[in-house]
């Protein structure tokens, strides 16, 4: 909505016993990762013992009030910027059912774990029109191909697949 993150939360939902302290410690630095990446401090979380995965970070942020951006001025006609695809709950959803291939899972993990700091900062103290449209996603797409570039080779944000697959799974 246009905010600078400031500070941010874990939200772990995780069956300690049965997959250990180390996968554990693997989604929670990730998650460091990604908040240092996105300029936000960590400054604790919350867990609970659950049979399923599951990991979230809550940000709070920064944002002047009259530079909030939010969909309410949207109008019939309008174009409509998406800074991810649609898709990815489907998408693990399907892998959960054996319905999807690993190629196609780790396609939406690539997405999850691509932040969306650059689309913000492009959008921030703007208000996107049909004529600011295109500029946007031209941002959005080549900053993403580029992490997804970095990925590929085991850049900066991390060295395996499985590294990769646990945070991403961790839904970012």
């Amino acid at each position: 909505m246009g905010g600078r993150p400031i500070t941010a939360l874990n939200l772990v939902a995780f069956p300690l016993e049965r997959l250990g302290p180390d996968v554990l410690q693997e989604i929670l630095r990730g998650g460091l990762d990604v908040c240092t990446e996105g300029g936000a401090t960590l400054v604790g979380g919350h867990s609970i013992d659950d049979p399923e995965p599951k990991y979230g970070l809550a940000i709070t942020g920064l944002v002047a009030p009259d530079a909030l951006l939010t969909n309410a001025a949207g109008t019939p006609g309008d174009m409509l910027v998406l800074t991810k695809p649609l898709g990815v709950g489907a998408i693990s959803t399907a892998w959960k059912r054996g319905a999807c291939s690993p190629e196609l899972l780790q396609a939406a993990v690539d997405v999850m774990v691509a932040l969306n700091a650059r689309a913000a900062e492009a959008a921030r103290g703007r208000r996107p029109r049909s004529d600011r449209c295109d500029r946007l996603r031209a941002t959005r797409s080549s900053a993403f191909a580029r992490a997804s570039q970095r990925r590929r080779r085991g850049g900066e944000r991390g060295g395996s697949t499985g590294d990769r697959g646990r945070r991403g799974a961790a839904g970012r």
